[in-house]
């Protein structure tokens, strides 16, 4: 597996993640991300001040469970 970025944080309360990549035209045309051994597929991504945001099938409910998911895996 190659590494494109690492995920920095969650963004709004919408279930999206800000992510810090080099190619943000690479990994957005990605339909399916994997983060920590998981394979997430990408409902939709846009470029945002010099990260990418993306949100992720499944995420808002992660999130809202108070998982602390996004603290292990910060590495896409």
């Amino acid at each position: 597996m190659i590494e494109y970025g690492r995920v920095a944080g969650s963004y709004g309360v919408r279930g999206w993640l800000r992510v810090v990549v080099d190619e943000p035209g690479m990994l957005a045309a990605a339909p399916v991300w994997w983060i920590g051994g998981a394979a997430w597929t990408v409902q939709e991504s846009r470029p945002h001040s010099g990260t990418l945001l993306a949100k992720l099938e499944g995420m808002l409910e992660r999130l809202r469970d108070g998982d602390d998911w996004l603290e292990r895996y910060r590495a896409l």
